[in-house]
């Protein structure tokens, strides 16, 4: 997403006058109520969850750790959009230290979203194989989570800073070759076709089979799959079919590089659609968190009846 924001090469600050881009401004303008309402929205979520967390369910354990990937995203923000309106000086270090946060947090959330369709699959119609995995199984699968993204990041951390007109800018090269065109390979196929092909066959089947039994009166169901399924197809494949642009015109540079030409000049223009996986830190805790009260027990009421009809 930082291919919007490029830094000045010497000072804090830079000393000539400079005028933000359309783009930038967009940009400036979108992030910072994201920046506004996501972190202290999901900082809401980890005192709630804090509070209320109950040691035996997994669940609460996976939107805690969904919260924490948010928070590790939007952390980042302010320093991106005062480099996007002030041109500030992100060096080498500082490109990749940011870079790495974003990245994380975002292959985390994805990864933890994915395991959620699996624990809920898995808890809801096959209880007794989820319960022999036990307490170590189910901490070794958030290790497994943050363990694999931190080794998704790598690639991709790896392609972003360049020199231009003199000048180290905090984004990809536009030719996708070398690290970026292996970067944006792993990002469509593990942080995107992989997860939502597992989210959502998980969820169809559950929700069909929660149709067959008594709780289909119920329509919280199908209402928050198709909530969680819309919101990653709105925010990710925009951005995706950017990146998947990008590979097809390094893919044809040898043969055509008129169309290569072009398919770059298009990646640059919209480049503003990186930022909208950013937008899911922002919408999670609505989504996920503040359905508390339909997610926890009450008055006596079983826990499995209402993780079926909550999903």
């Amino acid at each position: 997403m930082e291919e919007l924001f490029l830094s000045n090469n010497s000072h804090p600050f830079s000393q000539v006058e400079f005028t933000p881009s359309p783009a930038n401004l967009t940009a400036a303008v979108l992030l910072s109520p994201s920046c506004v309402l996501g972190i202290p929205g999901n900082v809401a979520v980890l005192v709630l969850l804090f509070r209320k967390l109950e040691q035996n369910n997994y669940t609460h354990l996976l939107m805690l750790n969904l919260a924490i990937c948010d928070v590790l995203c939007l952390i980042t923000l302010p320093v991106w959009i005062v480099d996007t309106l002030r041109q500030w000086d992100l060096n080498y270090e500082l490109c990749k230290v940011i870079s790495f946060l974003d990245f994380w947090g975002l292959f985390a959330n994805i990864f933890t979203i994915t395991l959620m369709s699996i624990q809920r699959f898995v808890k809801v119609l096959h209880r007794h194989s989820w319960s022999k995995i036990g307490k170590k199984g189910e901490r070794a699968l958030l290790l497994g989570v943050w363990a694999g993204s931190c080794l998704m990041t790598w690639p991709s951390v790896a392609s972003y800073g360049r020199m231009k007109d003199g000048r180290f800018v905090c984004s990809r090269p536009p030719q996708m070759e070398g690290h970026a065109l292996t970067a944006t390979v792993l990002e469509l196929f593990l942080a995107f076709l992989v997860p939502f092909s597992v989210m959502t066959t998980f969820y169809i089947c559950l929700y069909r089979k929660v149709r067959e039994t008594a709780l289909s009166s119920n329509k919280r169901t199908s209402q928050l799959i198709w909530r969680i399924i819309i919101t990653f197809i709105v925010l990710w494949v925009p951005h995706q079919i950017v990146g998947t642009v990008g590979i097809v015109g390094a893919l044809l540079r040898t043969s055509q590089p008129d169309v290569t030409y072009k398919l770059e000049h298009f990646t640059e223009k919209a480049k503003l659609v990186h930022v909208f996986p950013l937008f899911s830190a922002v919408i999670d805790p609505f989504l996920y968190a503040f359905s508390f009260r339909k997610i926890w027990p009450r008055n006596g009421e079983n826990e499995d009846v209402l993780q079926a009809t909550n999903v």
